[in-house]
Order: C-alpha cells, then structure tokens, then sequence
C-alpha cells in the first residue's frame, strides 16, 4: 500500500510502532483539533453574516 493511500488509522496504528510514536499521534491530533476549532470559527461567522445579508435584504424589500 501507498502512503498515498492510506487512511488515518493506519498512519496511527503505523506510528505506535514506531519510538515516541504515542507523542507524535498526540501532537497530530491536537492540531487536527485546533484546525477544526478554526474552521469552525471561520464557518459560524460566515453562516452570521450571511444571515445579517439577509435580514438587510429582507427589511429593504418590506420598506
């Protein structure tokens, strides 16, 4: 198999095998974490102004 091709669990299971593989695993998933932190930010405050759009579209549209 590829590293291409692989999958996260394998890259783990392939990691714990290796020295300070517990360390390194740990160190990958605390930024996958802080990644989806920021995306999420990012998609809350897209979703808020998409939503003040909307409500200025809507409020013009009844005047």
């Amino acid at each position: 198999m590829e590293v291409s091709e692989m999958e996260m669990k394998q890259v783990y299971e392939a990691l714990e095998k290796v020295e300070n593989g517990a360390d390194l695993i740990a160190a990958i998933k605390g930024e996958i974490n802080t990644l989806n932190n920021e995306a999420k930010k990012h998609r809350t405050a897209g979703e808020k102004s998409a939503i003040k759009c909307c409500i200025k579209s809507c409020v013009k549209q009844a005047k």
